[in-house]
């Protein structure tokens, strides 16, 4: 710079200016381009390592590439503030024009050299010349970099997003197949160690079974040995009566104070030590009956609790048990104690045999009921042990199930685990590159807009230099200022083809010529991208089975993917769908209806009942309970028409009724004549008709027999009734219910009610097998109603036996002689309907 001040001073102390200031401008002009272009390189590289250094900083920073946080807009909006800040001061200084020049071709710096050699019009217009080129290319390349940029931008962030959204559910998938893998180590861990449990509890209640098994096979042993015993003891006494004489019984004060009877004959009583404790103590039971005129041993009172198999007495036979013990312990002992014992009164031959003969049957009854008894719980314990196994199997199963489930689900979150970190990956590259590309723009578009700066500033200097010429040059472009550009639609969505138009307005034109402006229309493709493909998935499976058949199991289905989401289109939904099943508990008990409403009184008089009862809605599951049908939380009765009957009402209804007569030795021939007539009186106060009462009877005693079917003519009844005799003997009343049943089936009527009256003084030769039959009647639809005389019979055995109530099914009479017009009246106030039963 020294050198060329020198220069000058001396070539104007010479005269000769003019040369001078050509050679002094030249000078100037390559100096200013050396020291301007090194600074202008130092200025790009300053640029470059700023820009770098903002990418290490975006790099490296805290920001993860699955949760980005650039600059904030309005940092980046202060960084483009503060860069047209600084070139707007370059433009201020002359030295900018350097900047300028350096940022332009070298043409345009070739032709501006040479115009401010020699400033004139011709020179200036080729400057403006080559300037409207430049600044047309560089508006051009701008108005490119703007669309693609932003384009390019936007197609980056739906890429972005669709990734991120990938990678999103791939986490979900995930943390749900972990949620599930854990929830089915639970469930297994629970089944096999509901599994342990009940292997224990299999393993004692099988031993349970065969200790009792084993039990009852003694049990079975001792009954066996009894019952033959028995007979023979039967038949000992009935071989002393026929000779008229029953043998000799005796009546023995026990040291505790009570008394025992037995027979008198030490051969008779060595038998009755033979016998079993049971056995022995039905024995003593049947004399005693024998000697006071009564039944008074069975083998249901033995066994009502349960006795006969515990071989534990009633509580309220506590103290006799204590006294036969005794009496068996003299026996025994061949050292029985006479002198406590005197003769008891002699009993009938009919009245002893017939004890006797009951007692067959109630060991009988002991054996056939233990029998029972051992097959029920045999089957009891075979169902039991079915179901342990059954359980087991169904544990181990779901164990099984359960294991092959958690085997997949671990290979599935094998699977999901690297789909995880391959679509972060992509993710973090689509991010990345998404931010070189970004930088590329941004840098391509500064370029342009540099040009675009230089060129208008370039013009300014050629304009100063010409002055007042500059109007017949011509109009300069970048004097023109336009709007943004305003995008139109594309004319395809995606694919392949699509055009959009692109306009702009004139702002402010060139006074000179307002026509040199930029291009205002511009056509674009756009939509290039493919279009998208949205996911298909299959039809779901049907639902598996439930893991569990209660207390709550779940069930799957799945389904395949036909087709996956490509280009942005809708992602394809979850292959695999899980609910829960069988919710319901295992063991819950039944559920019931509301109450029905009260009947109507069931008699017209003697105190009836009112019933109402509650069905079950839901029958229980599992180890639910549900009452029955008669229990007290299905079944409520209040009394009603307590009053006495007025007068001899009559029976007029649709019933076949069937008399069963007992004519069994304890009967006595009075007795039976007693019975008889009862019937015949009860007849007699029933209509029979066809359209009304049937009448039959039946008399039994060792056997039975039919005396008259069912009949409307009520003289044939009397006269077969009056015909029937005492048959003495044992009293077989299963025998008689059986031909009950048969007389049903062969002459019942249809809508007729049938009804059988049973008039009996003693219990039965064998209360299993009466039970059984009146079980089957009452399973028929029969009615089974007692007319109990004396105190013989056993009060629970007949409400066993009874139809329900047993309270209006069953008339207690003190004796035969009382079998009167008044014990016909409370017969038919129980079982005629009360609208049928009136005077």
């Amino acid at each position: 710079m020294g050198a060329t001040i020198w220069v000058v001073l001396a070539a104007v102390l010479a005269g000769h200016l003019l040369s001078v200031v050509a050679a002094t401008s030249a000078a100037t002009a390559a100096a200013l381009r050396q020291h301007h272009g090194i600074k202008g390189k130092h200025q790009h590289l300053a640029l470059l390592h700023r820009r770098a250094s903002r990418g290490l900083q975006r790099r490296h920073g805290s920001t993860s590439p699955l949760h980005p946080h650039r600059h904030s807009p309005q940092r980046r909006r202060l960084t483009l503030a503060q860069q047209k800040r600084g070139s707007a001061h370059l433009g201020k200084e002359r030295l900018d024009l350097n900047v300028a020049l350096d940022r332009l071709p070298n043409k345009v710096v070739e032709v501006f050299t040479d115009f401010k050699k020699k400033p004139d019009p011709n020179k200036a217009a080729e400057v403006l010349e080559q300037l409207n080129a430049v600044y047309s290319h560089a508006q051009k390349e701008k108005d490119r970099l703007t669309f693609e940029c932003k384009d390019k931008a936007s197609s980056s962030s739906q890429e972005l997003a669709v990734a991120r959204t990938g990678f999103t559910e791939a986490e979900r998938q995930l943390t749900q197949v972990q949620d599930r893998m854990q929830s089915l180590q639970v469930g297994m861990d629970q089944a096999l160690a509901e599994i342990e449990v009940l292997r224990s509890q299999f393993v004692s209640h099988r031993e349970t079974c065969r200790l009792n098994g084993k039990q009852h096979e003694e049990l079975l042993d001792v009954f066996s040995q009894d019952l033959p015993r028995a007979r023979d003891l039967v038949e000992a006494v009935t071989s002393t009566c026929t000779s008229g004489t029953p043998p000799a019984l005796l009546e023995c004060s026990m040291p505790d104070g009570s008394f025992v009877t037995t027979f008198k004959e030490e051969a008779m009583r060595d038998k009755i030590a033979n016998f079993s404790s049971m056995a022995e103590k039905l024995t003593v039971l049947h004399l005693e009956g024998a000697v006071r005129g009564s039944h008074s041993a069975s083998a249901v009172a033995l066994t009502e609790q349960g006795s006969a198999v515990q071989g534990h007495a009633l509580p309220s036979k506590l103290h006799h048990r204590h006294r036969v013990q005794l009496l068996q312990r003299f026996l025994s002992e061949k050292a029985f104690p006479l002198h406590l014992c005197a003769d008891a009164a002699a009993p009938s031959c009919e009245s002893l045999t017939d004890n006797l003969a009951t007692l067959v049957g109630n060991v009988q009854d002991l054996k056939d009921e233990l029998q029972q008894r051992a097959q029920e719980e045999e089957e009891h314990c075979r169902t039991s042990l079915e179901e342990y196994d059954r359980r087991v199997a169904v544990l181990k199963q779901q164990a099984a199930d359960a294991g092959v489930a958690l085997s997949n689900a671990a290979v599935r979150q094998q699977e999901l685990a690297g789909l995880r970190v391959a679509r972060r990956r992509v993710a973090s590259e689509l991010e990345h590159e998404s931010f070189l590309q970004a930088t590329r723009c941004t840098t391509q578009a500064d370029d342009a807009d540099a040009k675009l700066c230089s060129a208008k500033s370039v013009w300014r200097e050629t304009v100063a230099a010409v002055g007042s010429q500059a109007g017949s040059l011509g109009a300069f472009i970048g004097d023109c200022e336009v709007t943004e550009w305003v995008r139109g639609p594309c004319s395809k969505e995606c694919g392949v083809g699509g055009v959009q138009n692109l306009t702009r307005s004139v702002v402010t034109a060139p006074k000179v010529d307002p026509t040199s402006c930029p291009r205002l229309y511009l056509e674009l493709p756009c939509n290039e991208k493919p279009c998208p493909v949205d996911g298909l998935m299959g039809r779901w499976s049907e639902w598996s089975k439930c893991t569990q058949s209660c207390g709550g199991g779940t069930r799957t289905r799945r389904r395949s993917v036909l087709r996956k989401a490509e280009h942005g289109g809708a992602p394809t939904a979850e292959t695999t769908q899980e609910q829960l099943c069988n919710a319901l508990p295992c063991d819950e008990d039944c559920q019931l209806a509301e109450w029905t409403a009260w009947s109507n009184c069931s008699k017209s008089c003697l105190k009836g009942h009112r019933v109402r009862r509650r069905s079950v809605m839901r029958s229980a599951r599992g180890a639910g309970l549900c009452p029955d049908a008669d229990d007290p939380a299905r079944r409520e009765t209040v009394p009603c028409n307590a009053d006495d009957c007025a007068g001899s009402p009559r029976c007029n209804a649709l019933l076949d009724v069937v008399f069963i007569l007992d004519a069994s030795g304890s009967t006595g021939d009075d007795g039976f004549r007693n019975a008889r007539n009862f019937a015949k009186m009860a007849a007699s106060r029933m209509a029979v008709a066809e359209g009304g009462v049937k009448v039959a009877a039946i008399v039994f005693g060792g056997s039975a027999a039919v005396s008259q079917d069912l009949t409307a003519d009520a003289t044939a009844f009397d006269a077969q009734l009056g015909a029937a005799v005492w048959q003495k003997g044992s009293t077989n009343t299963a025998e008689a219910l059986a031909l009950a049943r048969e007389e049903f089936e062969s002459h019942a009527r249809d809508g007729a009610s049938p009804i059988v009256v049973v008039v009996t003084d003693g219990m039965p030769s064998s209360s299993f097998v009466l039970s059984t039959e009146a079980a089957r009647l009452k399973a028929r639809g029969a009615r089974l109603t007692f007319i109990s005389v004396g105190p013989s019979i056993i009060r629970r055995a007949l409400d066993k036996w009874a139809s329900w109530p047993a309270e209006e099914n069953i008339v207690e009479v003190p004796s035969h002689a009382t079998l009167d017009e008044s014990k016909v009246t409370a017969l038919l106030a129980n079982i005629c309907p009360p609208a049928a039963f009136a005077l």
